[in-house]
């Protein structure tokens, strides 16, 4: 049993909450990623600007062009992630640059079954960060995006103390039930937990934030999602193994643990995995690629 007061007090601050009731601002102006964008139309200094310093690839998303303008940006993540429109121009260069490098990896695999997708911005003034809708839509929070990276070292001690309290309760529990399977059962679990989600503590979280929800994108709902199931029960992936992935895929359901496991795979977290979740993951890999051939 959780220390439920504590622990959501604690979680609420932290990241990876995909919650899919965030809302879009309304009034703002579409930006088609497979046509001209606004900046196109816009008026030109006198000057042209010199061209950003690109930031650096991440070691997951070398093969992700450095981009040197908004356009450009528009017109790859068209091509190459299926972005077919962005619900406003108030994304930056870099988090545009974020979105590719941590969307691409995700999919790169999966390109001919995973079809088109809209994204669309909002305040976040909440604990949401980023969600996929199965409407297909990527939703991204304006205070995620321009707070997780100053905030990262914050989530990892969050996490800490939250662990730790989760803990006490469940040690103090057993002192009163002893023969209590199940507090035994939530210990174990707890210890073997290091993380809230896959992008606490992450080299890139927001990229890797960005991977979790294009997992979601990748499984979808139908044969793939039950191939997941499969895969887990037939690797024999215990309740302890799923909470050494992350609490929050543990503690949801099998979409959530999946896309968890996703974005530690293509963001080069592998060796991070239990061996037994490792190995579904593969296994589902190799199920649902022998499926695509068949169809």
């Amino acid at each position: 049993m959780m220390a439920a007061a504590f622990a959501q007090a604690v979680v609420k601050h932290l990241p990876g909450r995909h919650d899919q009731s965030t809302h879009g601002r309304r009034g703002r102006t579409r930006v088609d990623a497979l046509g001209p964008s606004l900046t196109v139309g816009a008026s030109r200094p006198r000057h042209k600007p010199v061209a950003p310093v690109p930031t650096e690839a991440p070691p997951f998303a070398k093969d992700v062009p450095r981009f040197r303008t908004k356009d450009e940006a528009y017109h790859w993540l068209a091509k190459n992630v299926g972005v077919r429109a962005i619900s406003d121009d108030r994304l930056t260069l870099e988090e545009l640059q974020q979105l590719a490098d941590g969307c691409y990896p995700a999919v790169r695999d999966f390109r001919t079954q995973i079809g088109t997708m809209e994204i669309q911005t909002a305040a976040g003034t909440g604990r949401r960060s980023a969600a996929f809708r199965e409407d297909g839509v990527l939703l991204l929070s304006e205070r995620y995006r321009k707070n997780e990276a100053r905030r990262d070292a914050e989530y990892v001690e969050n996490f800490r103390l939250h662990k730790e309290a989760v803990l006490r309760d469940l040690e103090e529990k057993l002192r009163v039930t002893p023969g209590s399977s199940k507090v035994k059962s939530d210990m174990e679990a707890m210890k073997a937990c290091s993380r809230w989600s896959a992008s606490t503590g992450a080299s890139h979280p927001i990229e890797t934030v960005y991977a979790h929800e294009m997992g979601h994108r990748v499984l979808g709902r139908g044969d793939d999602y039950w191939a997941w199931e499969l895969a887990l029960t037939r690797n024999g992936v215990t309740r302890r193994e799923e909470w050494a992935v992350s609490e929050y895929g543990a503690t949801t359901n099998g979409g959530e643990l999946f896309a968890e496991v996703h974005a530690m795979v293509v963001t080069g977290r592998e060796s991070e995995l239990p061996a037994s979740v490792a190995d579904a993951y593969q296994d589902w890999f190799a199920a649902t690629h022998q499926r695509t051939k068949e169809r």
